[in-house]
């Protein structure tokens, strides 16, 4: 099942003003601009296509009651198919998601960037699965979506999907050293949005960011479900594995103000370590920073619409 709604947002350089005023009580430096959107595919960003404009649009896929209390492991998706049902196939997938559980026969994390495939079959997935090697260890991999030629997610995920392309005005965000309690920059940022359109209007964001410098606190699921129940906070984060990835890490991001009734997930962030770089591959669901001194670098668009697809009865 697939409901829209369309949230016509409202002047970006009005978003940017409300994000800049809060930022400014959570970062020391804070630069928040309406630019041309530059091209994302190159480095730090290396995007599956050169922008994040054209017909923006957040999907939010099934949900977290397809994981807790007990996952239901036959909720499989498929980008293409995903990006087709919202109406715009060959587009950007940008977000967060559960990774290809019929692929590779474990639970895993999935930081979504894909140009999906168009009428020729052209596409580019640069989708990158953060997996442990089992329950009871510390080991990490950091796998490429393509090496296993597959576009599934597995229970929910949270995504932005545009045309990929330049020609449109981006929200760039840049801020330095972290002065307030808020340790997620995309949490802030969606804070921001509610203090002022809650009570008005829904307004969504989606894009990337690149942690440049600092760590990031994140999460990876175990490889095995739980076979218990996982009803409350304190059983979840039990269950789940909590690390420290070290800059360069590149973020992608989808929020919004507030739910409209959709039962929406109203920010999910997952992230990787740039390839290349000398640090530790890692990557996984984005919690925040564990240090005060850290630089983010970000892009962001608004979203025109919202689809919820398959939103779960529990």
């Amino acid at each position: 099942m697939m409901e829209s709604i369309d949230i016509r947002p409202p002047p970006i350089d009005d978003i940017a003003d409300v994000i800049r005023k809060q930022l400014a009580l959570n970062y020391k430096d804070v630069s928040v601009e309406v630019v041309d959107c530059p091209d994302l595919s190159l480095p730090p960003f290396n995007l599956a296509s050169s922008g994040i404009c054209g017909h923006p649009r957040i999907l939010d896929i099934g949900g977290v009651p397809n994981l807790l209390p007990l996952a239901d492991p036959t909720k499989l998706y498929n980008a293409n198919e995903i990006a087709s049902v919202a109406q715009l196939p060959g587009g950007l997938l940008l977000g967060a998601g559960g990774g290809p559980l019929k692929i590779l026969g474990v639970n895993s994390e999935l930081a979504i960037n894909v140009k999906t495939k168009n009428a020729d079959d052209e596409h580019n997935n640069l989708s990158r699965i953060a997996k442990l090697h089992n329950s009871s260890s510390d080991w990490m991999t950091l796998e490429k979506c393509e090496s296993y030629n597959t576009f599934d997610c597995s229970l929910l995920a949270n995504m932005l999907l545009s045309d990929g392309e330049t020609a449109g005005n981006v929200i760039h965000i840049k801020v330095n050293e972290r002065i307030g309690s808020e340790t997620s920059f995309s949490v802030a940022i969606r804070e921001s949005l509610s203090m002022k359109y809650k009570d008005e209007r829904v307004v969504g964001l989606g894009g990337v960011f690149v942690i440049s410098k600092g760590n990031a606190r994140i999460h990876v699921m175990p490889p095995e479900f739980s076979k218990t129940p996982l009803k409350t906070a304190d059983e979840l984060n039990n269950w789940l594995k909590f690390y420290s990835i070290s800059a360069p890490v590149v973020c992608y991001s989808v929020f919004v103000s507030h739910d409209p009734g959709l039962d929406l997930r109203v920010e999910h962030t997952h992230c990787h370590t740039v390839e290349g770089s000398t640090t530790i591959q890692g990557g996984g669901h984005y919690h925040g920073d564990n240090t005060t001194d850290v630089a983010y670098d970000g892009y962001f668009v608004p979203a025109e619409t919202i689809y919820r697809i398959d939103r779960p009865n529990k």
